[in-house]
């Protein structure tokens, strides 16, 4: 009996950890020409619903966010872009041990394969942004693909974190008039950089990159950049070392590295107003258009991104055992040896 009563309260402890996340809804990659990649469908209804319900907020979108605007001019906006990784934990200690706080622009299969690390990093206090579901190039696709993809990458992080944030990041930097028009629809504002480290041009070289990035900042500190907004990566060990030693140099010459909500002055980061009210609407659980399975693209696995920088990483992240089923393992795991102990 005693040994039935310990079975039935670990086998509730693991729903309680399997039930934590939920990516029932998560769609499958879906092909694509590979000069646009990869991307989810579109749905005809999410367009018609948000044209309907904002439309004046479609029709004179503002501009790109690129710089800081807010806290003086030796305040710098670090920015990482395309976790949650693995490797992102590395990024939270070192921001722990400064006291710093950061921003994250996150894609929303990589927060589906690493929920506990998107929570971990919400949890620390630094802010999260969208990066669309599939990280594509926007302007390349369809209206209707394009509130999909802003659609499901916001609902992967406000699953995970509760919260839907007002600001994306255009993957690439790839953004025009009318990805801006849509996003604004959607309750969403375009955010960008006006300094790119370079880091995903030489990840995979660890000679290139440790002379190229650091030497990029140098120029920016020696001609006295003011409140710039920096590119960088969170996908390989290469990206996160390399900005740590970034962050160090900026720190060095007496910058005050803040996050983006605090460079521009912003205090309601996550007050979007009219996601809410779409996934209230009931249209999101009944799509009103198929998900497509998942197949190849000139022999190229769906895991793999067509932008050949960001091919190892999204490969490492995809296969990647997700936050709750790597929850689940360790919970059995922990079932079995418990069990063997009585």
């Amino acid at each position: 009996m005693q040994r039935l009563c310990v079975i039935a309260i670990l086998a509730a402890c693991l729903d309680a950890v399997t039930a934590q996340y939920n990516f029932k809804w998560a769609p499958a990659t879906i092909n694509a020409p590979a000069v646009v990649g990869f991307h989810v469908p579109g749905v005809p209804a999410w367009t018609q619903w948000f044209s309907t319900n904002n439309k004046d907020a479609g029709e004179s979108p503002p501009g790109n966010i690129q710089k800081c605007t807010s806290g003086g001019d030796n305040v710098w906006g670090a920015s990482f872009d395309d976790g949650p990784t693995p490797y992102t934990p590395r990024l939270l200690e070192y921001f722990a041990a400064k006291k710093l706080k950061t921003t994250f622009w996150v894609v929303g299969y990589n927060v589906q394969a690493n929920p506990d690390i998107l929570r971990a990093t919400y949890d620390a206090g630094h802010e999260i942004g969208i990066h669309t579901w599939s990280h594509t190039h926007l302007t390349q696709l369809s209206d209707d693909e394009i509130i999909a993809e802003l659609v499901y990458g916001a609902r992967a992080v406000f699953e995970v974190i509760g919260k839907y944030p007002k600001y994306f990041r255009p993957p690439y930097g790839d953004v025009d008039g009318r990805v801006r028009s849509l996003a604004a629809l959607v309750g969403l504002r375009s955010v960008i950089w006006s300094r790119d480290s370079q880091d995903w041009v030489y990840y995979a070289n660890a000679t290139a990159i440790n002379l190229i990035v650091p030497n990029n900042f140098k120029s920016w500190i020696d001609a006295g950049s003011k409140m710039d907004i920096s590119l960088e990566h969170d996908f390989d060990p290469s990206t996160v070392s390399v900005g740590i030693k970034a962050m160090d140099m900026l720190l060095d010459a007496g910058y005050t590295l803040k996050p983006f909500g605090e460079c521009i002055g912003e205090t309601a980061l996550y007050g979007n107003s009219i996601l809410p009210k779409f996934f209230a609407s009931g249209l999101f659980e009944s799509k009103l258009a198929p998900v497509q399975t998942a197949t190849e693209v000139h022999g190229i696995p769906i895991a793999v991104i067509t932008s050949t920088y960001r091919s190892e990483a999204a490969v490492k992240t995809s296969t990647k055992t997700s936050g709750v089923h790597a929850a689940a393992s360790f919970s059995t795991g922990f079932l079995a040896v418990f069990l063997a102990l009585l």
